[in-house]
This record gives structure tokens, C-alpha cells and sequence, in this order.
């Protein structure tokens, strides 16, 4: 019987987390809740230079700052205990297998990009989105076999560690299975994306100080603190800051003269702009980003996942391009542009014209249950289907 559940995480713990973690509806289970944070092992300089916006003391939480303490602490662990691996910790090299608690694998999230590039072609998502061969022969090019190398040397190789739990969201993730470490008689739970959640138990009040209005999903494309761990698609930064804000300032002046409205700015929930707003004075929100999507005319993006809310609320997207972006972001806006069926706007290009915005039902729902929620699937909370489920157990 599961009496613990121990949240193993790279990235520093905060409030967001505490809530889309669903520690609450956890604790409400009966469930001992822990947080073992790793990355001063795994991240020196994102450990030493970012400081969350909205941090969190919660208890128990332990900051391990070597891998001998960790493994210990992990060795200790027993069939009471259930680790929730959320950014693949447990599979580095440096943490030894466990063979007496549950570790979980949380397979969501599973957006279109670089990563999964590789697997479109052979689990045929490229002909039922329409994704061309050419398309997807770029993709391959631009990755220079190399990642797809390291993922089939995956294929090939018995893990050491492997998941005896794991939980599922979206249709797509029964695909990656095989290629997730997860044990073949390992228990499944199918939900949902947390995003869906927060679809499920949004507010009803509308934002109506605004007026008319549309809405830009903010990802931090030059100051994600993820570059201060491991990049983007393995590089520094996705594009000049300088280039980045002058093109994208200038195409939010042409929506807003084309439109007759204003361009709302729904911040990375990662990032604060207290301090500086490069947005040309915009008005930027922070933590309302499900909000902002529900009442915006239409939405304006690149690749960011909050891109679920657009879809799951039937908004039409504009997606955002430039020659000035590293190809990596390029190929997430083609690939989304391709999925959903919208059009895309190249705001490097002199002159900009803005194509008829449109919504395809039909693409909307097929990457719903794709990519967010599979169809038949129930519809209650992520975390009490989990908890539910983890009960029996």
C-alpha cells in the first residue's frame, strides 16, 4: 500500500507546482507529499542564477546537494513508497536503480517538437495531419541523423531502470511506451494533461477591463530559464533578444491597426516582467494565461504548450515565424501550423500580410485526443485519478 508519494524534480519547487501537482487533492487522499529537489547535482548555473518568481516553502522538501546523500535516501525507500519522476531524474547515470518502491513516469506534455520529430514518420501522425515528406525530410536534415541516432541506440539497449508505474495523457503517449523505460507489466493510468485541469476547473469570471482584444502566449524565447540547465533544442538561445522584441513589437503595432484592437501579453508563468516590459508597453498578465485565452478575439503564438487552452476553447491562432529564430522554433510553428490546420505569419518579411484566420474543427479535436486528452477518457481531476488509482494498489 502506497503511503508516501515523493516528488523528484530538477527545476526549483514553487507555488505553480505546489498547485499543479495537486498536493492538496493528495494530502486530502491520505498521502504523505515530499519534494526532493536535484538541481544543484544536475543544474550549477540555473541552481545559482534563477530565482522562481513565485517561490515556495513547503515541507518536507529536501535540497540534495550530492549524489551519495540522494542514493541513500532513495535506497532507503520501500513498497510503501511511490516516486514521481517528473523531468527524468531517476534516469541519470548517476542515480542508482531502485527495486523496492514505485518510481512513476509521467508520459503528457507530449506537444510536437524537436524531441519526438524523429518518431512522426513511423507512428504515421505525418500522413494523418497532412505533414508532408518533404516536411518531415527537413526535419531529419536539420537534426543531422543525430538525435535520431541516440534515440534508436535507446531502442536497442536493455535499460538499467525502468518504470513500474506511469501515467498517460493524450493518445499519443501509449505510442512512446516502449521507448519510456516502462516496465511491460507496469501499472497504467490513462488522464489527462494538467493543462486540461486547469480547462476542467477554470473561473467563470470574464476579463472585461480590456475591451476588444487578442492575446500573445508569452514562452521566453530569449530568457527561458531553461537555457540556464540545458538549452532549447541543444542551443544557447532561440534568437537575439534585440531582434527578437523589435520584429515582434512591430507585428503587434500591424495586428493592432489591422484589427482596431490591443495585443494583451499572457506571460511565462516562469518569468516576471516587473522589473523591465520589452512588449512595447503592453499590457502584460501573469498567472491568467487560461483566462486571457478564453476571452481574446483570437490568439497569436509560436509553439508554447498553453497553446492547449486555444484548442480545447476553440480559439483561432495565428502562429508567429521569423527567419530570425533559431530552426529549431521554426520547425515547432511549422509542425503546430500543420496539426491544427492554422496559418502562419513571417514577421521578418518587409511586408506582412495576415492570411484569413481560421479554426478547423476537425484537427482541433484530432489533437485533442491526441495530445491532450483521449477520448472515453474520464474527466475528473489528474491527481484523483491518480490517487484513486494508486489507492488500490
Amino acid at each position: 500500500m502506497v503511503v508516501r508519494i515523493i516528488f523528484l524534480i530538477s527545476a526549483k519547487f514553487n507555488e505553480r507546482d505546489y498547485h499543479r501537482f495537486g498536493f492538496q487533492i493528495l494530502k486530502s487522499k491520505g498521502f504523505l507529499v515530499e519534494v526532493w529537489e536535484t538541481s544543484a547535482l544536475l543544474f550549477d548555473s540555473y541552481n545559482k542564477n534563477y530565482q522562481v518568481p513565485d517561490p515556495y516553502n513547503y515541507q518536507p522538501t529536501i535540497c540534495f546537494q550530492s549524489f551519495n546523500d540522494l542514493n541513500l535516501k532513495l535506497k532507503s525507500l520501500t513498497k510503501n513508497d511511490l516516486v514521481i519522476d517528473i523531468n527524468k531524474v531517476y534516469l541519470n547515470d548517476k542515480i542508482e536503480p531502485l527495486s523496492n518502491a514505485w518510481v512513476c513516469s509521467l508520459i503528457f506534455n507530449l506537444n510536437p517538437n524537436i524531441n519526438f520529430l524523429p518518431f512522426i514518420h513511423k507512428i504515421g501522425i505525418d500522413k494523418k495531419f497532412g505533414l508532408t515528406s518533404n516536411i518531415y525530410s527537413s526535419f531529419k536534415n536539420e537534426l543531422k541523423g543525430r538525435l535520431i541516432k541516440s534515440w534508436e541506440n535507446l531502442f536497442l539497449q536493455e535499460p538499467l531502470k525502468t518504470y513500474n508505474a506511469v501515467v498517460l495523457g493524450g493518445k499519443i503517449a501509449r505510442k512512446y511506451l516502449k521507448s519510456s523505460f516502462v516496465k511491460e507489466n507496469a501499472l497504467i493510468i490513462k488522464a489527462h494533461t494538467l493543462d486540461f485541469d486547469l480547462f476542467l476547473s477554470r473561473p467563470k469570471d470574464l476579463i472585461t477591463d480590456f475591451g476588444e482584444y487578442c492575446v500573445f502566449l508569452d514562452e521566453a524565447v530569449t530568457n527561458h530559464p531553461d537555457f540556464l540547465r540545458d538549452g532549447i533544442a541543444g542551443v544557447d538561445t532561440i534568437c537575439d533578444s534585440e531582434t527578437y522584441f523589435k520584429e515582434l513589437n512591430n507585428f503587434f503595432d500591424f495586428i493592432e491597426d489591422k484589427f482596431n484592437l490591443k495585443v494583451i501579453i499572457a506571460s511565462h508563468p516562469r518569468i516576471s516582467y516587473n522589473d523591465y516590459n520589452p512588449f512595447g508597453n503592453r499590457r502584460v498578465v501573469h498567472g491568467k494565461t487560461l483566462q486571457l485565452v478564453e476571452n481574446a478575439s483570437f490568439v497569436l503564438a509560436h509553439s508554447s504548450t498553453s497553446l492547449n487552452f486555444a484548442v480545447l476553447l476553440r480559439k483561432k491562432i495565428l502562429f508567429i515565424d521569423s527567419i530570425s529564430y533559431h530552426s529549431s522554433l521554426q520547425m515547432r510553428v511549422e509542425l503546430k501550423c500543420f496539426l491544427l490546420g492554422s496559418n502562419k505569419i513571417v514577421i521578418s518579411d518587409p511586408i506582412m500580410e495576415v492570411m484569413t484566420l481560421q479554426l478547423n474543427e476537425k484537427k482541433y479535436r484530432e489533437y485533442i485526443n491526441y495530445y491532450i486528452k483521449e477520448t472515453r477518457t474520464s474527466r475528473k481531476l489528474f491527481w484523483e485519478i491518480f490517487a484513486d488509482r494508486i489507492a488500490t494498489v
